[in-house]
Protein backbone atom coordinates (compact mmCIF):
# COMPACT_ATOMS: atom_id res chain seq x y z
CA UNK A 1 0.00 0.00 0.00
CA UNK A 2 1.46 3.37 -0.87
CA UNK A 3 2.02 6.02 2.06
CA UNK A 4 -0.56 8.64 1.82
CA UNK A 5 1.23 12.04 1.89
CA UNK A 6 -0.77 15.11 2.93
CA UNK A 7 0.57 18.43 1.35
CA UNK A 8 1.22 20.02 4.36
CA UNK A 9 2.83 17.71 6.00
CA UNK A 10 5.50 17.66 2.99
CA UNK A 11 5.65 21.03 3.02
CA UNK A 12 6.25 21.12 6.38
CA UNK A 13 9.25 17.97 6.08
CA UNK A 14 10.84 20.42 2.95
CA UNK A 15 11.01 23.69 5.45
CA UNK A 16 13.01 21.25 7.86
CA UNK A 17 15.35 20.38 5.49
CA UNK A 18 15.53 23.80 4.11
CA UNK A 19 16.38 25.17 7.80
CA UNK A 20 19.56 22.42 7.73
CA UNK A 21 20.61 23.09 4.14
CA UNK A 22 20.91 26.74 5.18
CA UNK A 23 23.00 26.37 8.49
CA UNK A 24 25.42 23.92 5.75
CA UNK A 25 25.28 26.59 3.96
CA UNK A 26 25.81 29.34 6.76
CA UNK A 27 28.93 27.02 8.29
CA UNK A 28 30.46 26.78 4.84
CA UNK A 29 30.27 30.33 3.94
CA UNK A 30 28.46 29.17 1.15
CA UNK A 31 26.15 32.13 -0.66
CA UNK A 32 23.00 30.38 -1.56
CA UNK A 33 20.50 32.80 -3.70
CA UNK A 34 16.18 31.79 -4.17
CA UNK A 35 15.45 30.28 -7.59
CA UNK A 36 12.49 30.08 -9.51
CA UNK A 37 8.85 28.91 -8.12
CA UNK A 38 10.66 29.43 -4.25
CA UNK A 39 11.81 33.16 -5.56
CA UNK A 40 8.35 33.83 -6.32
CA UNK A 41 6.67 32.37 -3.34
CA UNK A 42 8.55 34.38 -1.08
CA UNK A 43 7.88 37.88 -2.38
CA UNK A 44 4.50 36.84 -2.79
CA UNK A 45 3.11 34.55 -0.88
CA UNK A 46 6.24 34.75 2.16
CA UNK A 47 6.16 31.33 2.01
CA UNK A 48 5.30 28.52 -0.72
CA UNK A 49 3.44 28.75 -3.46
CA UNK A 50 0.07 27.54 -2.53
CA UNK A 51 -0.33 24.84 -4.96
CA UNK A 52 4.18 24.41 -5.56
CA UNK A 53 5.60 21.56 -3.20
CA UNK A 54 9.24 22.08 -3.99
CA UNK A 55 12.39 23.89 -2.88
CA UNK A 56 15.08 25.58 -5.09
CA UNK A 57 18.19 27.49 -4.83
CA UNK A 58 20.97 28.71 -6.90
CA UNK A 59 24.75 28.78 -5.82
CA UNK A 60 27.42 30.34 -7.78
CA UNK A 61 29.97 27.96 -9.35
CA UNK A 62 32.48 28.42 -7.07
CA UNK A 63 30.18 27.85 -3.97
CA UNK A 64 28.24 24.84 -6.28
CA UNK A 65 31.46 23.24 -6.42
CA UNK A 66 32.44 23.51 -2.83
CA UNK A 67 28.75 22.37 -1.69
CA UNK A 68 29.83 18.95 -4.03
CA UNK A 69 32.78 18.37 -2.12
CA UNK A 70 30.69 18.35 0.93
CA UNK A 71 29.25 14.67 -0.09
CA UNK A 72 32.10 12.89 1.73
CA UNK A 73 31.42 14.54 5.17
CA UNK A 74 27.63 13.95 4.50
CA UNK A 75 27.96 10.40 3.68
CA UNK A 76 28.78 9.45 7.18
CA UNK A 77 26.10 7.56 8.93
CA UNK A 78 25.60 9.71 11.62
CA UNK A 79 24.54 12.38 9.12
CA UNK A 80 21.00 12.56 8.37
CA UNK A 81 21.99 13.91 4.70
CA UNK A 82 23.15 13.47 1.30
CA UNK A 83 24.26 15.43 -1.73
CA UNK A 84 23.23 13.52 -4.76
CA UNK A 85 25.03 15.27 -7.76
CA UNK A 86 24.88 14.71 -11.66
CA UNK A 87 27.90 12.17 -12.23
CA UNK A 88 26.22 9.65 -10.17
CA UNK A 89 25.32 6.45 -12.52
CA UNK A 90 21.49 6.27 -13.45
CA UNK A 91 20.82 10.24 -12.36
CA UNK A 92 19.63 11.46 -14.95
CA UNK A 93 19.00 15.57 -13.97
CA UNK A 94 21.90 18.54 -14.19
CA UNK A 95 22.43 19.56 -10.76
CA UNK A 96 22.63 18.48 -7.67
CA UNK A 97 20.07 17.43 -4.63
CA UNK A 98 20.23 18.25 -0.90
CA UNK A 99 18.52 15.09 0.31
CA UNK A 100 17.12 13.67 3.66
CA UNK A 101 18.14 9.85 3.92
CA UNK A 102 15.39 8.48 5.73
CA UNK A 103 12.33 9.32 3.60
CA UNK A 104 12.13 8.02 -0.52
CA UNK A 105 11.25 9.68 -3.96
CA UNK A 106 10.75 8.18 -7.03
CA UNK A 107 9.77 10.86 -9.49
CA UNK A 108 9.27 8.45 -12.76
CA UNK A 109 8.88 4.93 -13.13
CA UNK A 110 10.86 5.13 -16.14
CA UNK A 111 13.76 6.44 -14.76
CA UNK A 112 14.37 3.83 -11.80
CA UNK A 113 16.77 6.36 -9.49
CA UNK A 114 15.33 6.64 -5.83
CA UNK A 115 16.53 9.46 -3.78
CA UNK A 116 15.42 11.00 -0.41
CA UNK A 117 13.00 13.68 0.21
CA UNK A 118 15.42 16.91 -1.54
CA UNK A 119 15.45 20.59 -2.25
CA UNK A 120 17.06 21.27 -5.55
CA UNK A 121 20.98 23.36 -5.98
CA UNK A 122 21.13 24.24 -9.19
CA UNK A 123 24.58 25.71 -9.97
CA UNK A 124 25.16 28.82 -11.75
CA UNK A 125 27.89 29.54 -14.32
CA UNK A 126 29.14 32.61 -16.12
CA UNK A 127 28.16 33.88 -19.26
CA UNK A 128 29.91 35.78 -22.03
CA UNK A 129 26.63 35.82 -24.99
CA UNK A 130 29.17 34.93 -27.28
CA UNK A 131 28.33 32.39 -30.37
CA UNK A 132 30.96 29.85 -29.18
CA UNK A 133 29.25 30.42 -25.77
CA UNK A 134 25.53 30.29 -26.99
CA UNK A 135 26.20 26.77 -29.75
CA UNK A 136 27.87 25.20 -26.16
CA UNK A 137 24.66 25.81 -24.17
CA UNK A 138 22.45 23.97 -26.87
CA UNK A 139 25.16 21.44 -27.22
CA UNK A 140 25.24 20.52 -23.22
CA UNK A 141 21.24 20.65 -23.10
CA UNK A 142 20.79 18.34 -25.57
CA UNK A 143 23.52 15.97 -24.66
CA UNK A 144 22.09 15.92 -21.31
CA UNK A 145 18.12 15.11 -22.76
CA UNK A 146 20.23 12.22 -24.38
CA UNK A 147 21.69 11.13 -21.67
CA UNK A 148 18.60 11.34 -19.42
CA UNK A 149 17.15 9.33 -22.02
CA UNK A 150 19.55 6.68 -21.88
CA UNK A 151 18.74 5.98 -18.57
CA UNK A 152 15.19 5.57 -18.79
CA UNK A 153 13.53 1.92 -18.40
CA UNK A 154 10.60 0.72 -20.96
CA UNK A 155 7.48 0.47 -18.66
CA UNK A 156 6.19 -2.97 -18.61
CA UNK A 157 4.18 -3.84 -21.46
CA UNK A 158 5.32 -1.05 -23.41
CA UNK A 159 6.74 -2.46 -26.43
CA UNK A 160 3.65 -4.92 -26.48
CA UNK A 161 1.00 -2.15 -26.54
CA UNK A 162 3.34 -0.05 -29.22
CA UNK A 163 3.72 -3.38 -31.31
CA UNK A 164 0.09 -4.27 -30.94
CA UNK A 165 -1.43 -1.30 -31.99
CA UNK A 166 1.47 -0.82 -34.66
CA UNK A 167 2.18 2.55 -33.39
CA UNK A 168 4.98 3.11 -35.36
CA UNK A 169 5.91 6.33 -33.59
CA UNK A 170 6.27 5.05 -30.56
CA UNK A 171 7.93 1.93 -31.44
CA UNK A 172 10.77 3.93 -33.24
CA UNK A 173 11.04 6.13 -29.76
CA UNK A 174 11.33 2.93 -27.94
CA UNK A 175 14.23 1.66 -30.64
CA UNK A 176 15.95 4.90 -30.17
CA UNK A 177 15.92 5.01 -26.81
CA UNK A 178 17.51 1.39 -26.56
CA UNK A 179 20.28 2.46 -28.51
CA UNK A 180 20.92 5.60 -26.06
CA UNK A 181 21.25 3.11 -23.27
CA UNK A 182 24.11 1.29 -25.13
CA UNK A 183 25.65 5.42 -25.51
CA UNK A 184 25.29 6.42 -21.58
CA UNK A 185 29.03 6.34 -20.60
CA UNK A 186 30.24 8.41 -24.14
CA UNK A 187 27.50 10.66 -22.81
CA UNK A 188 28.33 10.86 -19.58
CA UNK A 189 31.73 11.43 -20.55
CA UNK A 190 31.00 14.23 -23.01
CA UNK A 191 29.11 15.87 -20.74
CA UNK A 192 32.11 15.77 -18.41
CA UNK A 193 34.05 17.59 -20.65
CA UNK A 194 31.63 20.44 -21.46
CA UNK A 195 31.16 21.06 -18.21
CA UNK A 196 35.11 21.85 -18.04
CA UNK A 197 34.59 24.30 -21.43
CA UNK A 198 31.19 25.77 -19.29
CA UNK A 199 33.53 26.36 -16.25
CA UNK A 200 36.14 28.34 -18.45
CA UNK A 201 33.61 30.83 -19.95
CA UNK A 202 33.95 34.45 -18.24
CA UNK A 203 31.30 37.02 -19.00
CA UNK A 204 29.12 39.76 -17.18
CA UNK A 205 26.09 37.69 -16.81
CA UNK A 206 25.28 34.20 -15.26
CA UNK A 207 23.34 31.26 -16.16
CA UNK A 208 21.94 27.63 -15.35
CA UNK A 209 23.53 25.90 -18.20
CA UNK A 210 21.64 22.59 -17.57
CA UNK A 211 17.94 24.10 -17.33
CA UNK A 212 17.72 25.04 -21.11
CA UNK A 213 18.79 25.51 -24.27
CA UNK A 214 20.19 29.22 -24.27
CA UNK A 215 17.01 31.40 -23.40
CA UNK A 216 17.73 34.87 -23.33
CA UNK A 217 15.47 35.56 -21.01
CA UNK A 218 17.52 33.18 -18.41
CA UNK A 219 20.22 35.48 -18.34
CA UNK A 220 20.85 37.38 -15.64
CA UNK A 221 23.52 40.51 -15.18
CA UNK A 222 25.92 39.46 -12.65
CA UNK A 223 25.08 42.82 -10.64
CA UNK A 224 22.43 41.18 -10.00
CA UNK A 225 23.95 38.66 -7.54
CA UNK A 226 26.28 40.46 -5.50
CA UNK A 227 24.53 41.11 -2.38
CA UNK A 228 21.39 39.20 -0.32
CA UNK A 229 18.60 40.82 1.27
CA UNK A 230 16.69 38.99 3.98
CA UNK A 231 12.86 37.85 3.12
CA UNK A 232 10.46 36.01 5.12
CA UNK A 233 10.07 32.06 3.83
CA UNK A 234 6.99 30.32 5.98
CA UNK A 235 7.82 32.09 8.75
CA UNK A 236 11.60 31.81 8.80
CA UNK A 237 13.94 34.39 7.64
CA UNK A 238 16.01 33.42 4.36
CA UNK A 239 18.61 35.22 1.96
CA UNK A 240 17.86 35.87 -1.47
CA UNK A 241 19.75 37.88 -3.89
CA UNK A 242 19.28 41.79 -3.74
CA UNK A 243 18.20 41.75 -7.65
CA UNK A 244 15.31 39.00 -7.05
CA UNK A 245 13.10 41.41 -8.52
CA UNK A 246 14.39 41.89 -11.41
CA UNK A 247 15.50 38.59 -12.21
CA UNK A 248 11.87 37.49 -11.71
CA UNK A 249 10.72 40.30 -14.03
CA UNK A 250 13.07 39.01 -16.75
CA UNK A 251 11.93 35.59 -16.35
CA UNK A 252 8.49 35.28 -15.35
CA UNK A 253 6.88 38.72 -16.48
CA UNK A 254 4.29 40.07 -13.84
CA UNK A 255 5.22 37.09 -11.17
CA UNK A 256 3.42 38.73 -8.53
CA UNK A 257 -0.01 38.29 -10.25
CA UNK A 258 -1.16 34.56 -9.79
CA UNK A 259 -1.64 32.25 -13.12
CA UNK A 260 -5.43 31.51 -13.65
CA UNK A 261 -7.04 29.00 -11.68
CA UNK A 262 -6.61 25.78 -14.11
CA UNK A 263 -2.66 26.30 -14.01
CA UNK A 264 -2.50 26.66 -10.29
CA UNK A 265 -1.35 23.03 -10.03
CA UNK A 266 1.90 21.01 -8.98
CA UNK A 267 4.40 20.30 -11.65
CA UNK A 268 6.25 17.55 -9.98
CA UNK A 269 5.71 13.91 -10.60
CA UNK A 270 6.48 11.73 -8.00
CA UNK A 271 5.62 8.05 -8.38
CA UNK A 272 6.51 6.69 -5.20
CA UNK A 273 6.67 9.33 -2.10
CA UNK A 274 7.43 7.88 1.31
CA UNK A 275 8.37 10.99 3.71
CA UNK A 276 9.77 8.40 6.81
CA UNK A 277 12.16 5.68 5.32
CA UNK A 278 14.33 5.16 2.82
CA UNK A 279 14.22 2.13 -0.03
CA UNK A 280 17.42 2.01 -2.36
CA UNK A 281 15.66 -0.95 -4.66
CA UNK A 282 12.72 -0.15 -6.73
CA UNK A 283 12.03 -3.79 -6.29
CA UNK A 284 11.38 -3.00 -2.85
CA UNK A 285 8.43 0.02 -3.84
CA UNK A 286 7.22 -2.15 -6.24
CA UNK A 287 6.55 -4.57 -3.67
CA UNK A 288 4.49 -2.13 -1.57
CA UNK A 289 2.50 -0.76 -4.16
CA UNK A 290 1.67 -4.58 -5.35
CA UNK A 291 0.87 -5.18 -2.00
Amino acid sequence: MIPTIDSDELKKELLAIFVDLIALCDKHGLEYYLSGGTAIGALRHQGFIPWDDDIDIYLKREDYNRFLALAPELSRPESPYEIIDPTMPGYYLAFAKFCRKESTIWESEDRPFLTGLYIDVFPLDEWDGSNKNIELAIRYRKTWEAYSRSVTRPLRGEWKVALSKLDLKKTLGLCHSAWLRTQSNRLDAKLRRMEEEIQDIHGDYLYCYGLNQALQNKVYPKAWFEGRVDVQFEGIQVKTHTGTHEYLSKQFGDYMTPPPEAERVSLHGRFFLDLYHRYRDPKEVYAIING
